[in-house]
């Protein structure tokens, strides 16, 4: 367990030590700033004799993760003004993570002026930023800049249309990066059944069964239960089920994810019918998945609580 103690005490040690090297005290800025200790940061990012580049990137990702705009700006500045450097994309990459877009604006602006706007992962950066607060057409346009987009290239964009509800630019860019040669990890395929699930499209689900198949994603635990999660929201309840049977090693998510796709339609004897489901019942953990009154055809009935022995 950290603490300010323990920092305190180490502080003191590489102070009092002949060798006080810069690796050491970036760690210890790094634990106060973890800490919320971030006067004791400060001073101690002070004392270290002499700054290089690695060093005010550490400092200023440290305030990034702690999402203090405010001090990691403070410290960009400083790193231009007192040392005179100029920061990298590994600079601009951890300022771009804490800031909003008027901060990110000015980051942009930057990222143009000194060359660092082609950088790949600044990019992916920025439009990660600008989709975060639903500045949809300014990220499309940094995501044209990219010459050649990676696979975090292509499921930011993908990620960002889907969380303003707009599955079918979304899948417009799945298609896109299926003709580039890039082929869709688990959280490319995720997000977009996740989306599916709220929007209820089926014969998209259909098409992205098929592709978790030939792709082998069919042994990733993640995707298989978003799949069947979506299948049981729009009340395919045996298309669900044949998922879940054929997964190999179920967890917790996804034991819970089955009951509650019966427990959604109002199925609540499910349970004792699906062999599957008895075969489980001998061990000792349950999860409780609902309660209350359903309503399932205009005739409210008491949903029942559910428990699976896992």
């Amino acid at each position: 367990m950290l603490s300010w103690t323990y920092c305190t005490c180490c502080h003191l040690f590489n102070s009092i030590s002949s060798s006080y090297f810069n690796f050491e005290a970036l760690r210890l800025v790094s634990l106060y700033t973890r800490l919320g200790c971030i006067k004791d940061a400060h001073n101690l990012f002070d004392e270290i004799p002499h700054k290089d580049l690695v060093s005010w990137n550490s400092i200023i990702s440290s305030f990034s993760q702690k999402g203090d705009v405010c001090l990691s700006l403070n410290a960009f500045y400083r790193l231009r003004q007192e040392d005179g450097m100029n920061p990298n994309e590994i600079t601009l990459i951890s300022l771009i993570s804490a800031c909003g877009t008027v901060e990110g604006g000015y980051i942009h602006g930057f990222a143009v002026k000194n060359g660092l706007i082609s950088e790949r992962k600044v990019l992916n950066s920025l439009i990660n930023m600008y989709g975060k607060f639903g500045y949809l057409n300014e990220a499309s346009g940094l995501f044209e800049m990219i010459k050649l987009p990676n696979l975090v290239s292509w499921n930011s964009i993908i990620k960002i249309h889907i969380r303003s509800g707009l599955l079918e630019k979304s899948i417009m860019y799945f298609n896109l990066m299926r003709r580039a040669g890039i082929y869709p990890d688990q959280a490319t395929i995720v997000t977009i059944l996740q989306s599916c699930g709220d929007m209820g499209v089926g014969k998209v689900v259909d098409a992205f069964h098929g592709l978790i198949l030939c792709s082998g994603l069919d042994k990733s635990i993640p995707t298989t239960t978003a799949l069947l999660s979506v299948y049981a929201k729009s009340g395919r309840l045996t298309a669900s089920y044949e998922v879940f049977r054929e997964m190999k090693d179920r967890d917790m998510i996804a034991w819970t994810a089955m009951l509650a796709g019966y427990a959604m339609h109002g199925i609540q004897t499910q349970t004792s019918k699906v062999p599957l489901f008895q075969r489980n019942l001998h061990r000792e953990s349950a999860t409780l998945l609902g309660s209350g009154r359903r309503s399932h055809g205009g005739n409210k009935q008491p949903a029942g609580i559910f428990y699976l022995a896992i």
